[in-house]
């Protein structure tokens, strides 16, 4: 059988390596692929998720995929949520045994995180080829356990290696969504010569760092220019909040203000014209600020798994691109303000060799995981 009609199962948490890899398997002939993953923006929202949207411009087919996780921290902001992901967990294993001898795929490729764990671990079991890419530089438990089912295992960051089989580990880099976008579009056009922050809070947006970013955007708009991805979700409403505060600003300060649900086909030219970035701490922002070499302002997760973005945050800092605001319940929005004047005058450090190799393996990030996915499937 040519090893280009067999079918492919990709599943995981991060969204941006496996959609890039989805592209580079179509544009090589690789055409029979199977999308598990999220088709709405979260728990109770009718919106539908970046990744749907995204894999059905890809052409791919889709299958929502319900399952839970263990949560290590337990407290009153997610002891709800933490109890239901137990009970879904029985659910999403059975849901994934069923698809996979349904679908009799030669290969799990998994992309971290909890909801490609059963379809790696019953695939395993089932015969069937696994190959897992990791995106953060400190592995989480479901990473980990995955990786003991996998034949191979892509690392993207070389300080990541020591968690893993060395036997079956290759550094193949982290895919950037702004590198792989790299389209010259001329959308962002402010009548200001003031720096331009951007403040993204991933594909769903987040409710914590948009609430510090609207109490504080008065006074922000004084010093610069704002780009703010607000998120698609119909439970927060953080899109309409943004279009209701935008139209109550000052005339001279509205022009200043820019905001988008969510930030796809302009996302490299937002990247270049932007002098600081505002943030979450997950890998895929780690790395396009990374990839641009841009000043950061990370906002770790509180409860991501392991301290996960915490970690990415520290990384980010080590390199010279960021300054982090840790919180447990709520942002400041003067603490945040204050630290945006801050960065916005702070000089990047000399790009050191780290720093460029850094870059360089970002760079081409997809094709060396698309030879490590053909090698496999040619074995």
């Amino acid at each position: 059988m040519d090893h280009t009609k067999k079918k492919i199962i990709i599943t995981g948490g991060h969204l941006t390596p496996a959609w890039i890899t989805a592209k580079e398997l179509l544009k090589n002939g690789y055409s029979n692929l199977l999308w598990v993953g999220t088709k709405y923006t979260q728990k109770g929202d009718t919106s539908t998720s970046p990744e749907f949207q995204l894999v059905n411009e890809l052409d791919i087919a889709f299958f929502h995929f319900k399952t839970g996780k263990l949560w290590r921290k337990w407290n009153k902001f997610t002891y709800k949520n933490a109890i239901l992901d137990i009970l879904l967990i029985p659910y999403g294993f059975g849901t994934a045994l069923i698809k996979i001898i349904k679908e009799k795929p030669a290969m799990i490729l998994s992309f971290g995180g909890y909801v490609s764990l059963p379809f790696v671990i019953f695939g395993k079991l089932l015969g069937k080829k696994i190959i897992t890419h990791e995106q953060v530089s400190s592995p989480g438990l479901s990473s980990k356990i995955v990786a003991k089912f996998a034949d191979k295992i892509l690392i993207s960051w070389p300080e990541t290696e020591k968690f893993f089989n060395k036997s079956k580990t290759e550094l193949t880099g982290n895919p950037s969504w702004v590198m792989s976008q790299n389209r010259k579009t001329d959308t962002i056009n402010f009548n200001t010569k003031l720096p331009i922050v951007t403040i993204i809070g991933g594909n769903q947006g987040a409710k914590v760092v948009n609430a510090s970013v609207f109490a504080a955007l008065p006074d922000l708009l004084q010093v610069a220019n704002v780009i703010h991805q607000t998120g698609r979700s119909e439970v927060t409403g953080d899109k309409y909040k943004a279009s209701e505060i935008k139209s109550e600003l000052p005339e001279n300060l509205k022009e200043r203000y820019v905001f988008f649900p969510y930030i796809s086909d302009n996302i490299y030219e937002i990247m270049e014209k932007s002098d600081l970035i505002v943030t979450r701490g997950g890998a895929n922002a780690m790395t396009d600020i990374i990839a641009k070499s841009k000043k950061s302002i990370v906002i770790p997760i509180p409860w991501s798994s392991g301290e996960e973005q915490l970690k990415n945050a520290k990384y980010m800092k080590e390199l010279g691109l960021a300054a982090i605001i840790q919180y447990e319940k709520d942002i400041n929005p003067e603490q945040l303000l204050n630290l945006i004047k801050q960065e916005l005058k702070r000089e990047i450090p000399k790009t050191d060799e780290r720093l460029k190799r850094l870059k360089n393996l970002i760079r081409y990030a997809p094709t060396k995981i698309f030879s490590q996915i053909e090698l496999l499937l040619k074995a």
